[in-house]
């Protein structure tokens, strides 16, 4: 985060003057008034490299959020679970869980911050769900809070390539397990992720997938 320091410009007035039966009083010119300049915010070399990681977000997306089973997960060796590909979403032998009509927007409120809301429309039950958050960088690394009337999760975010950033969140006690990457591609938000829950076992494949497709208005 930005701090400034301000300076109070401490200004001393001198008059001196001096007199003499024989000569007229003499006053010193007045003083000059000295500033001190502001200090610059000092920012950390690695926020800096960060600056701005957010904007190409800016903006409000529309589009469809889906949430799949797969009742018979693969080996977790024989996924790539840190690069995910659409065909771990599209493959034969998948259950469609939910499909939400969704809109994200982001708000960029410095270069090192953004705001998050989360409008999730379920239309079985003809209900939308909320969540906000932010976006930061902080001591060099970027994180995603967002919050829901049911819980906070804090996650660790990576910067894949100049489109994609890579959000995961772990906990061990209950275990709960979430990783996806979203990826920023013209006016489109792709977003391919998984999660394992308690009990699941770590060995195989994901059961719970995810993923959307949005486009900016």
């Amino acid at each position: 985060m930005k701090k400034l320091f301000y300076s109070l410009l401490i200004l001393s007035i001198s008059f001196l003057s001096c007199q003499d039966n024989a000569k007229p009083v003499r006053t010193a010119p007045p003083p000059r008034k000295v500033f001190k300049p502001k200090e610059t915010p000092i920012v950390a070399v690695d926020n800096e490299q960060l600056a701005n990681v957010f904007k190409k977000f800016d903006g409000t997306w529309k589009g469809n959020y889906v949430t799949i089973k797969d009742i018979d997960p693969l080996l977790r060796t024989s996924l790539d679970l840190e690069n995910l590909k659409l065909e771990y979403v599209t493959k034969p032998g998948l259950t469609l869980m939910n499909n939400l009509e969704a809109e994200h927007v982001f708000t960029s409120k410095t270069p090192y911050l953004q705001e998050l809301s989360f409008y999730d429309f379920y239309p079985k039950d003809k209900k939308t769900s909320t969540s906000d958050g932010t976006n930061k960088v902080e001591n060099g690394r970027i994180y995603r809070t967002v919050k829901n009337l049911n819980e906070t999760i804090t996650y660790e975010g990576m910067v894949k390539n100049d489109s994609t950033l890579i959000w995961r969140f772990r906990q061990d006690k209950p275990q709960k397990i979430e990783y996806y990457q979203e990826t920023v591609s013209g006016n489109f938000i792709e977003v391919i992720g998984y999660t394992y829950d308690e009990l699941e076992r770590l060995d195989l494949g994901p059961k719970t997938w995810f993923y959307g497709k949005f486009v900016k208005n």
